[in-house]
C-alpha cells in the first residue's frame, strides 16, 4: 500500500471529543495514538464510516480546545476499540501552527522522540 501522508506523525497520547462535522452532535470520546499536521490515528468505541466527515476536539496543554475537520480514511477492529486513520482538511495557517507548536511541546513535556 503506498503511503498517502504528506506529514509525519509523531506517538502521542491525547485525548479528544468526536462531534459531526457540524459541531451540533457529540458522537462521545476518544484518544489519539499519533498525531500530525496532517492527520491522527484514533481509537473509539463508536463506530465511523470511511469517508464520514467529522470534527475532533482536542485540549491544548494550556486548555484550550482546537477543532479539527476530519475525514475517515482507514478504520480497523482493535481489541477493545476500533482503530481510525483521520485526515485534517480545510486547515487556516494559524491552526496549522497551533497544532505544530502543540506537538512540540507535547514532545518535550514527555519525551516523546
Amino acid at each position: 500500500m503506498q503511503e498517502r501522508r504528506t506529514f509525519l506523525r509523531k506517538p502521542l497520547a491525547v485525548s479528544l471529543e468526536i462531534y459531526t462535522n457540524d459541531a451540533k452532535n457529540s458522537l462521545g470520546k476518544g484518544f489519539i495514538t499519533n498525531l500530525g499536521e496532517g492527520g491522527a490515528a484514533l481509537e473509539t468505541h463508536k463506530h465511523l464510516r470511511l469517508g464520514e466527515k467529522l470534527l475532533l476536539r482536542l485540549t491544548l496543554l494550556n486548555e484550550k480546545k482546537i477543532d479539527l475537520k476530519s475525514e475517515i480514511m482507514y478504520a480497523r477492529d482493535g481489541v477493545l476499540t476500533k482503530a481510525y486513520g483521520a485526515r485534517f482538511y480545510d486547515m487556516h495557517p494559524g491552526l496549522s501552527s497551533e497544532l505544530r507548536r502543540f506537538i512540540a511541546a507535547r514532545q518535550e513535556r514527555y519525551g516523546v522522540p
